[in-house]
C-alpha cells in the first residue's frame, strides 16, 4: 500500500507534526552545504589518476591474451599502459609489433630467456 507523499519538515519542526520521518529532509542549510562540500571532495578524489597493477599467473595458455585484452581496453579509454613479461625471451613477437603501433602510450618490457627446462641454477 503506497502512502501519500509527505511534505518536508522545516528546521525546529518535529517530524511528527509535518509527517516526515526522513532525517535528510530536516537538515539545516549549513548541513546541506557541508554535505554538498563533502560529496564534491569525494567526487574529486575518485577522479584522480591512479595506477593499477594486475599480475596474471597460472599454468597453460591465456595469460598474455588476457593482459593484452585489458591493455587494449585501457588504451581505448585514453590511458597509458605498461606491460612486463617475465618469462618470454627476446624473440620478436606479434605483441611487440602491436605495441609499436601505440608508441608513447604503451610500454612493453620482455625479460628472461624464454621458457626452458635448462636453467642456469
Amino acid at each position: 500500500m503506497d502512502s501519500p507523499p509527505r511534505e518536508p519538515c522545516f528546521v525546529g519542526e518535529s517530524s511528527t507534526s509535518c509527517g516526515s520521518h526522513d532525517p535528510l529532509q530536516r537538515r539545516t542549510p549549513a548541513q546541506n552545504a557541508e554535505a554538498a562540500a563533502t560529496h564534491k571532495r569525494k567526487q574529486e578524489r575518485s577522479q584522480r589518476e591512479k595506477g593499477l597493477i594486475i599480475i596474471n599467473t597460472g599454468l597453460g595458455k591465456g595469460k598474455t591474451t588476457a593482459a593484452l585484452g585489458m591493455a587494449f581496453r585501457a588504451l581505448g579509454h585514453g590511458m597509458k599502459v605498461g606491460m612486463v613479461q617475465f618469462i618470454k625471451g627476446n624473440l620478436p613477437t606479434g605483441e611487440q609489433a602491436s605495441v609499436r603501433m601505440h608508441s608513447g602510450r604503451m610500454d612493453l618490457h620482455t625479460l628472461g630467456e624464454g621458457f626452458t627446462w635448462d636453467t642456469q641454477d
